[in-house]
């Protein structure tokens, strides 16, 4: 399940990427973009690369804190297994 949140905005920054790229008429973009960063208000090519730039952002974020959660995760059950057979440091 930690890597579930991830998976799901891996696929929906390709979706975004590929989207993007193939429908000439509509661009894909984050709600209140145009408020958050007013020079890209007038251009809709921009607004969606800066949009496809924050997706991609999140993501990897998203996968660096499910990595992380999974080391320290493993971590905390060999040192609790060290713990019980009294092998501890």
């Amino acid at each position: 399940m930690r890597y579930l949140t991830p998976s799901i905005l891996t696929a929906v920054t390709a979706w975004m990427w590929h989207y993007n790229r193939t429908d000439a008429d509509s661009r894909l973009v984050f709600p209140f973009l145009d408020v958050l960063l007013p020079g890209v208000a007038s251009d809709p090519q921009k607004m969606a690369e800066v949009s496809l730039q924050l997706a991609v952002g999140i993501t990897v974020i998203a996968w660096g804190l499910a990595a992380l959660g999974h080391v320290r995760e493993v971590r905390a059950r060999r040192a609790l297994a060290a713990m019980e057979s009294g092998d501890a440091d």
